[in-house]
Formats: structure tokens, sequence, C-alpha cells
């Protein structure tokens, strides 16, 4: 895998290296001067030398496709990467330049086609639905000619994964910027979104907020535009992260059992948690049957940010061992469990996101009735927008 960032020079050089083909096309690197009279670049001939200057810091090339004595020309746009962002943009661009035929094409010069290092295979399906050219540095691509030719070839590995300053945006504690979108859907600038999640229960920099958000806006999951920040599509931010979940890390971990009722448990836990300092939470899966019909074992498990303060102040109300535990409580620092928390009565409820999510990490069983509180979330975010567009 290349872990340094390619750039548009380096897929032009590898362009006419001859190191970009899509088999059994032969695709062979012209230089804008042998448009007219149709003459094969020597293979011999150095990058820079056959490129203008105009084609080499433009990032467009041109390629002679050849099949079974048939051949078609393409005006090649590089791109250093294909975020859906930066794709869709492109694949606007590349469609208003598409001649609308092979004679058409003869007439205004070539067809387009994209090149860039990675094309996944819905790309490759957006490609062939529009009708553009395209093909990646892995091997896969696609190249049609309307009414004369498709080629298409996918299913090799992504070996040019992106570099972002934060990893995983939809992962561990940044994915808070994310989440908070699914709980207020639209904001006015970047400082709102930081104070909402602070509101909701977690911390965050600022700095961090700032970089999530730009990779939110390339994988088009919200947009930033006239003075609103507003999420785009909520199905498509929840398969993120429950693609890219990952559960808290435990530092300490109590199982125990309580004489208590569940109800009067929880009320005297709360309120050590106050004495303690400690932030706590009803874990997901304990929290399904605020959100989905769901029966669960009896047993309470809650997530504190301080285990050992809690239990010094916990008294009588429970007792530890594993024989008949009806109570587990793990400790953890991650801020993502803490986030919109839903506090009823006495209970801490985690919010319907965590339930979801740690749901999807389950059986079957367990996923069937994620999509009940996927069901909720929805709604929720749909209300939401639904108030802001009156404001």
């Amino acid at each position: 895998m290349d872990r340094k960032m390619i750039t548009g020079k380096d897929i032009l050089k590898r362009l006419w290296e001859g190191e970009v083909q899509l088999p059994p096309l032969t695709l062979t690197p012209i230089s804008r001067a042998d448009l007219g009279p149709a003459r094969f670049i020597k293979s011999a001939t150095p990058a820079r030398q056959a490129m203008s200057e105009e084609d080499w810091e433009t990032g467009v090339a041109f390629l002679r496709a050849v099949w079974r004595g048939r051949e078609y020309l393409f005006a090649v746009t590089c791109r250093n990467r294909a975020t859906p962002k930066t794709f869709r943009e492109t694949l606007l661009d590349l469609q208003q330049r598409r001649p609308s035929s092979v004679e058409e094409s003869q007439q205004t010069g070539c067809l387009p086609l994209l090149v860039v290092p990675y094309l996944s295979s819905d790309q490759l399906d957006e490609l062939e639905r529009v009708g553009v050219s395209g093909i990646d540095l892995c091997g896969n691509g696609l190249v049609v000619v309307s009414g004369e030719l498709l080629v298409c070839r996918t299913g090799n590995p992504n070996r040019y994964r992106e570099s972002f300053p934060i990893r995983n945006v939809y992962c561990g504690n940044s994915s808070v910027v994310a989440r908070v979108f699914l709980a207020r859907p639209e904001y006015g600038e970047v400082g709102e979104i930081l104070r909402e999640v602070r509101l909701r229960g977690a911390k965050v920099a600022l700095s961090t907020v700032s970089k999530v958000l730009k990779r939110l806006e390339e994988d088009l999951v919200v947009s930033r535009e006239a003075g609103r920040i507003r999420l785009l599509q909520p199905d498509v931010l929840l398969e993120n992260l429950a693609g890219d979940y990952r559960p808290p890390r435990v530092t300490r971990r109590f199982v125990g059992k309580s004489e208590f009722p569940a109800n009067e448990l929880m009320r005297r836990l709360t309120g050590l948690a106050q004495t303690a300092e400690t932030r706590l939470v009803v874990t997901g899966l304990s929290s399904v049957g605020r959100y989905a019909v769901m029966a669960r074992e009896g047993s309470l498990s809650l997530y504190c940010t301080n285990l050992r303060n809690l239990l010094q102040n916990a008294g009588s109300a429970a007792s530890e061992g594993e024989r008949f535990a009806n109570l587990e409580i793990l400790e953890t620092d991650d801020e993502f469990v803490y986030l919109d928390a839903r506090k009823e009565q006495c209970y801490p409820w985690a919010s319907p996101v965590q339930a979801y999510l740690e749901l999807m990490q389950g059986d079957k069983r367990d996923q069937e009735t994620a999509e009940q509180v996927r069901q909720v979330i929805l709604k929720e975010v749909k209300a939401a927008q639904g108030t802001t567009s009156h404001v």
C-alpha cells in the first residue's frame, strides 16, 4: 500500500510510462500535437517532453484506446483523490464535455476519461450509468463508447488509501462531531457544533470539529454553503458510523448483585455519581427498551468515568460477585458513550445512536432490532429538519 499521498503529476507520469492499462484494450498516450495526424508516441519518449507544459500543469492528457483494429481517442482528466465530493464534481464536469456519439467525438476531438488512484464498485456503477469512462491505478476501470464498446474490470483492492489528519472520523471520540448532526442537523457556524457537543454531554476540541467537518463534507454527508452547515444524508452517516464502530475502551469493570429494585438502584447510583463526580450513563444495549421492542435480560449495564469513586460511595447498593449478578458497571473515558444521553426520571439512557451502534455489533436478532432504533433516529432527524426549515 502506498502511504505517501499520490499527486496528479504522479498519475500523469504513470500514464505516460504506460502503467495505466485496462485489458483487453491497449492504451497508448499521445500528445496534444499528435491529435491531428494520428501518430503514436514512442515508448522511449520521456513523459515531460511528450506533454506540453499546459497539459502537465492542468492535469490533462490524451490516450488512444485500440481494440480489434478500432481506435478511440480520450481526453484524460487526472485527480489525485476520488472522495464522493471530488468524484461528483469531476463527473458533472465530464458529463458536460461528453460527446453524444462516436461521430461527434471524431469531430470535436475526444471522449472524456477520468483517471484516479482508486475507483470503488459504486463509483464504477455511477460511471456506467452516466456513460463516462474511468480507470484507476489499481486495475479497475470502465471504458464506454456508446453503441460500440464497453469494457469493465473491478474487484482489485485499494492500494492508495488516503491519509487524513484524523484517521477515522466515524470512530472513537472524533465521532461525536458526526453524531451530533443526528441530534441537530443544521448549524450556522463551526462554533455552534462545538457548543452543541458540549451541551449534549461530551468534550471535543474546536480543531477536531474543523477536521472532522472537512471529511464529512468530502464524503457528502454534510454541506457547508451560504452560512449553513447541514446534514445531507443521515442514512449514509448511520451506515458509516456502524461500519467503523469500535466499543469503548474499558479500564475497570464491576460485576455484582443488588437487592434493590431497578428503579431504586438507579436512583441511588445517579445520586452517588454526583457525589463521586463521575459521569454515568446506561449502556446502549441496556437502553434498547426505550427505543425498540426487545426483551432483554434483567441485568443492568452502565458506563461511568470513575468507577473507584463510585464504589467507594456505593455502600450497600451492590455487592461484588459473578453469582446471580444483575449489575455491571464499566469504566471508560471515551466521550462518545456519554453524548446525547436521554435523562428520564432516574435513568440516564444512552442516546438512540449509541443503542443502534451497539445492536449492530450483535447477532441477527440484535441487528433486526437495530432497524427499529434506526427508524427512531431518522424520524428525529426529519422532525428536527422540519423545525429548522421554519425558523
